[in-house]
């Protein structure tokens, strides 16, 4: 019976490293599928001068959509979204910020400073994004590591 339990013991360990990988995953994903958004907003803009709020509406991605982000934004808007589920994404605090700024002017300025302010929070997306991508596979091999590392630590000290 106890050796059960310390089986049961190292698995949570374990499980929680694999936990904390998944979600870094999961916040690279939701980062990569608001870079998918803003290219949207742009070349719909860009080639069909759809408005943004169509543009927002009609847009649909898995990551966000588990998030809840795409419900939040089509019920009460891109800013509001983005405020809200700022916590799931793999962005610093100054690019959720360019994020909310973008967000609060977009459909208020003509055509050429909507397509230049997407193609700056693009490129700040794209770089954070870039970085996370590096450091995944480092993070992901830290996290399951130190899972089975400190579940094997309670179970030498318990036996």
């Amino acid at each position: 019976m106890k050796g059960a339990g310390l089986l049961l013991l190292f698995f949570c360990f374990a499980f929680g490293g694999a936990r904390a990988a998944a979600a870094e995953k999961r916040k690279l994903d939701s980062g990569e599928g608001m870079i998918l958004l803003i290219r949207s907003l742009k070349q719909r803009a860009a080639y069909y001068h759809d408005p943004p709020g169509a543009i927002l509406q009609s847009f649909e991605h898995p990551v966000l959509a588990r998030i809840s982000f795409l419900d939040i934004m089509k019920r009460e808007g891109l800013e509001e979204a983005i405020m809200r589920c700022n916590k799931a994404f793999c962005f610093s605090q100054y690019t959720v910020t360019a994020l909310t700024v973008f967000a609060a002017g977009l459909g208020k300025a003509p055509l050429e400073e909507h397509l230049a302010s997407c193609d700056y929070v693009l490129s700040l997306l794209e770089e954070e994004c870039g970085r996370a991508r590096e450091a995944y596979p480092k993070k992901q091999k830290l996290y399951l590591t130190l899972g089975v590392t400190l579940g094997l630590f309670a179970v030498i000290l318990l036996v």
